[in-house]
């Protein structure tokens, strides 16, 4: 894991809560939330230089959060996919969500593994989308996530699907992947009208 000297991470952190809008007085009561994490992850981007340090570092972060995400009656969280920062944000608010509503570890990496897919799909072939994910409820209970962008389309699709087609680029194997560990699954696609990706995963 990549190191920062304390003094460096009292700067990011002191930075971070401003950013967040929260006073450090406040965070035995409010603990530590997504907004912060966010900020104190853009911090640490300048001083780390290898993205797998950085990657380690978000990860022992977002499992610091407070839950608070996905408690029943809470709106969807909607994440814009807009700069490669963008698939961090995705992935800390995907761990919160399913670590809110009760998902075990193992579906927790799992629904962080998908959205980061989604995410990494949307800025790499389409530059810009977003994300939605929302809590599921009657007939069973979950997380369900909805992947849109206005891009090129996948070509294609119904080879990737059955596995009989793989780009150059290897995005058939990641909604391959995406599909496969969730419980529910959708894909449409046109070129030219861009790509939305419905899935769900739920709770035992």
């Amino acid at each position: 894991m990549g190191y920062v000297s304390s003094i460096t991470a009292d700067s990011i952190l002191k930075a971070a809560l401003r950013r967040a809008g929260v006073a450090a007085g406040d965070l035995d009561e409010r603990g530590i939330d997504e907004a912060v994490v966010r900020e104190i992850g853009r911090g640490l981007s300048l001083f780390l230089s290898s993205e797998a340090d950085l990657r380690e570092s978000l990860a022992k972060l977002s499992a610091l959060v407070t839950p608070r995400v996905g408690a029943s009656g809470r709106a969807p969280i909607t994440i814009d996919i807009l700069t490669e920062t963008s698939i961090v944000d995705a992935r800390l608010q995907a761990r919160a969500s399913a670590r809110g509503l009760g998902f075990d570890r193992t579906d927790q990496a799992r629904i962080t593994t998908v959205v980061s897919e989604l995410a990494r799909n949307i800025f790499s072939y389409a530059g810009t989308g977003r994300i939605v994910l929302s809590e599921l409820g009657a007939p069973r209970a979950g997380l369900g996530i909805v992947a849109t962008d206005a891009g090129p389309g996948i070509p294609n699709l119904s080879q990737i699907l059955v596995g009989n087609y793989r780009s150059r680029t290897g995005m058939g194997l990641g909604i391959l992947a995406c599909k496969r560990l969730m419980d529910a699954f959708e894909i449409t696609s046109a070129a030219g009208k861009g790509t939305t990706v419905r899935l769900a995963k739920f709770l035992p």
